[in-house]
């Protein structure tokens, strides 16, 4: 099910963009200094992430999903210096972790229904073909109905970046989505 909403999400956005007469948008603050190769398809800019809440252990997972290409952009201009994830081994480097870790936990931010920041704690990273999955924790005794959540990521490179966020609601998947402009929402409450 999953899988579904994120491809017809996807489609959705590619069809909006393509209907718009969208092209490749160059990231904001680019730079010489730190390529950017964009995939020749890749004509929209969006993250999808995942949370998932654990009653047992009264904690969240979050999994966001990312272009590859677009995402070494941002953690190299975070960072400061060139980041690449093409090698098994940049994969597992501890000082890209710890950029992408960086990076995340300031853009991709959850506040508990009392309104104090979830500490995210980080999990992991990994590539398949052109995205790269980051995997954070947080603990939330309250739950996600009522939590607040702002998602910023990528929103710095691009103008036309959207941000999907899905979530389980007694077993229904729903979810909300983040432009430019938007603050923190309320993650709605039960229906």
């Amino acid at each position: 099910m999953q899988r579904i909403i994120i491809v017809l999400c996807c489609a959705v956005l590619r069809a909006r963009a393509l209907c718009a007469g969208a092209s490749y948008a160059q990231p904001r603050g680019f730079s010489p200094l730190i390529p950017h190769t964009p995939h020749p398809f890749h004509k929209f800019h969006a993250t999808i992430a995942q949370l998932e809440y654990n009653a047992k252990e009264q904690s969240v997972a979050a999994v966001i999903r990312f272009f590859a290409d677009d995402f070494e952009t941002a953690i190299s201009q975070h960072a400061k210096r060139e980041i690449k994830f093409n090698t098994p081994q940049a994969l597992k480097d501890k000082a890209n972790h710890a950029a992408v870790f960086v990076y995340v936990r300031e853009r991709f931010e959850l506040k508990g229904r009392d309104g104090n920041a979830v500490k995210l704690t980080w999990v992991g990273m990994e590539m398949q073909a052109e995205m790269i999955w980051v995997y954070v924790e947080g603990k939330l005794p309250g739950g996600l109905r009522g939590a607040q959540l702002r998602n910023r990521v990528m929103q710095e490179l691009f103008d036309d970046q959207v941000n999907i966020v899905n979530f389980k609601f007694d077993g229904k998947q729903t979810g909300t989505m983040f432009n430019g402009q938007d603050g923190f929402k309320v993650l709605p409450e039960k229906k």
